[in-house]
């Protein structure tokens, strides 16, 4: 449960990221209560998706397939609640190439992190053995 709820919000944060960074192509985008509210829904959701990694019998890449296509249908979804399903149906391939971009963005960034995460632990582990 506790890592259930780390996960979500962690995905919270990197909704709240992905939001920013694809408003940025439309500088006219506005930001209400009801778009607030599911951009942290959807993003909890998606982190909570995350925990498809931690499913050992998965490969890594399988995971990163089924959490991509979960993802962009949770994000989706939550673009037709929020009014912007003609444009998505309009610019498909333009809708497609963003949430590619905003994907590969957070992977990278999280990666880094992840990098940053294993090289602490391995100059522990240094440390303990001499």
């Amino acid at each position: 449960m506790k890592k259930i709820l780390k996960y979500g919000i962690m995905g919270m944060l990197m909704s709240s990221f992905g939001f920013l960074v694809g408003s940025l192509f439309y500088l006219d985008s506005s930001l209400d209560k009801k778009t607030v509210i599911t951009v942290f829904i959807m993003g909890f959701i998606v982190g909570m998706v995350t925990t498809i990694f931690d499913i050992t019998s998965l490969s890594y890449i399988t995971a990163i397939i089924i959490h991509f296509f979960i993802t962009f249908t949770i994000i989706t979804l939550s673009n037709f609640i929020l009014g912007s399903g003609t444009f998505i149906s309009n610019h498909i391939f333009t809708y497609l190439a963003q949430f590619i971009f905003i994907y590969v963005i957070i992977w990278i960034g999280i990666y880094f992190f992840q990098r940053k995460d294993v090289d602490t632990i391995n100059q522990q582990l240094k440390k303990r053995k001499k």
